[in-house]
């Protein structure tokens, strides 16, 4: 697949799609949207001209975020799967799961980190220290996003970010030995 293919795609898929598509390289690259990147005008010929001028700022600055995010993740809270599951419908990349609590490093004695719809997460089958981990021989890794919590009214614990439904870059499969979800950043608020 040429590189233009791959970038029609990207665009294609719609911003969560471009972002699920980055490679740890992309994440990294400093290039990767610096040709698409231009100067917003100030007066717009149509509604798609308007929202168009911003696509490329908006994953450049969402890359950036990423690659920040991705610099601290020994620092980042994380949890412990304690189940998962694929949600319907089946081979929409849509999983069930549950964690055990989370452990915020930035937290210092303050609030626990609360999960929210948007957020970026890494879904590993080992806890990522730093980028290399996610680059050792048998890891395996993806992004998620979290498309919805646990209702308020079914809450266990009063711990409503134990149970949640991520939408993952890619299928998942269930027989890792343990798995870990790691929050690099929200991309909604």
């Amino acid at each position: 697949m040429g590189k233009d293919s791959k970038k029609q795609k990207r665009e294609d898929a719609g911003f969560p799609g471009a972002v699920f598509s980055w490679s740890i390289e992309d994440v990294y690259n400093e290039e990767l949207y610096r040709n698409l990147v231009e100067k917003i005008p100030n007066e717009f010929k149509s509604v798609e001209e308007h929202f168009g001028a911003y696509i490329y700022p908006l994953l450049e600055e969402t890359r950036t975020q990423l690659h920040s995010s991705m610099e601290a993740l020994s620092a980042a809270p994380f949890a412990e799967v304690i189940a998962f599951d694929e949600a319907k419908p089946h081979g929409s990349q849509h999983y069930d799961v549950r964690v055990d609590y989370w452990r915020n490093r930035y937290g210092h004695g303050k609030e626990p980190y609360k999960l929210l719809p948007g957020d970026i997460l890494i879904l590993a089958n080992g806890r990522p220290q730093t980028i290399c981990d996610l680059r050792l021989q048998g890891r395996s890794w993806a992004y998620s996003t979290v498309v919805k919590l646990k209702d308020s009214d079914e809450e266990e614990d009063n711990n409503i970010s134990a149970y949640f439904k991520v939408k993952a870059s890619q299928d998942i499969e269930s027989n890792w030995k343990s798995m870990f979800v790691v929050f690099l950043m929200n991309v909604v608020t």
